[in-house]
């Protein structure tokens, strides 16, 4: 049962890793697209409020993360796992998602060119679908 708790608590730290770095990833953005134009269009709120949603369940899903090596210090291993899978369903059906949807629309804000625009989406939405669909 040892070996299980280790590795619980080594899947939490990657996962609070991971998720502060997108959350840090998504703030630096949203700050690129706020300096870059006085008065906020659509084009620009539209991504900054999917990178903000990104960022607040990121930092829940840290948070759940800590939870997770505090469960494992008592020896509860069901609660452990049970904070695990709240910690995963949020970086990545909240966190991880949002994030990739923002990018494009980033990257649709802050460059015309039309090739680059086009790559972004493409490599977002077949990241998306490919990362979706599968069974890891």
């Amino acid at each position: 049962m040892k070996q299980d708790l280790s590795a619980s608590r080594d899947e939490a730290g990657k996962g609070m890793s991971i998720a502060t770095f997108l959350a840090s990833t998504s703030l630096f953005f949203s700050g690129i697209l706020m300096a870059k134009v006085g008065e906020l269009s659509p084009s620009i709120k539209i991504p900054i409020m999917l990178l903000f949603a990104c960022v607040i369940s990121l930092t829940f899903a840290a948070v759940v993360y800590a939870n997770v090596t505090g469960e494992i210090e008592r020896g509860d291993s069901a609660r452990a796992n049970e904070y695990m899978q709240t910690g995963n369903a949020l970086s990545e059906y909240l966190g991880l998602s949002t994030f990739i949807a923002a990018l494009p629309l980033v990257i649709i804000a802050v460059t015309s060119d039309n090739m680059i625009r086009f790559t972004a989406c493409v490599l977002s939405i077949g990241g998306l679908f490919v990362y979706t669909s599968s069974k890891m």
